[in-house]
Formats: structure tokens, C-alpha cells, sequence
């Protein structure tokens, strides 16, 4: 695990129900027992930060980007950020 310092994103897709929660959750729990820098970004929090409620296509891409750039700009600085959507 010393290795795993640098950073990264790791995003979960999939359909509504599909389990990427349970996944993301669980993956965090065990990782957070060796590492200190992982952090869960919750697609429904985040959209309620960032104010932004729509579901249209145009919105879903501007939010999609936003945490795109968001996770990039936590994993620079060292921290492993898990995502889903």
C-alpha cells in the first residue's frame, strides 16, 4: 500500500440501483483501514453543493464535467477520490 500515495479517481458507472453505492462504499471502508487519503464524492450531495438540480442532458454533462475536474484537482493533490454516477 506505500505505493498508493499519489493519488487517483476512481469513477463508477452504471444504471440506477446497480449497486455502485454498496461498491463505493465497501471499496472506501476497506481502503480507509491502510490509507488516510481516499475520499467518497456522493453524485447527490455533490449536485446539491454545486446547486444544481436539473436532469437534462446539457445539465447532466456540465455537472458530469464539474466533477470530473473536481476529482482531477483532488487526486493532484495526493488523494485517491471515488466516484460515482
Amino acid at each position: 500500500m506505500q505505493d498508493l500515495k499519489n493519488g487517483g479517481v476512481i469513477w463508477l458507472t452504471g444504471l440506477a440501483g446497480s449497486g455502485k453505492s454498496y461498491i463505493a462504499e465497501e471499496l472506501c471502508r476497506k481502503l480507509r483501514e491502510k490509507l488516510n487519503n481516499i475520499i467518497y464524492l456522493d453524485g447527490d450531495e455533490l449536485r446539491d453543493l454545486l446547486g444544481h438540480y436539473g436532469y437534462e442532458k446539457e445539465g447532466r454533462i456540465e455537472v458530469s464535467l464539474k466533477r470530473s475536474n473536481f476529482a482531477h484537482f483532488l487526486s493532484s493533490q495526493g488523494m485517491y477520490v471515488f466516484d460515482f454516477s
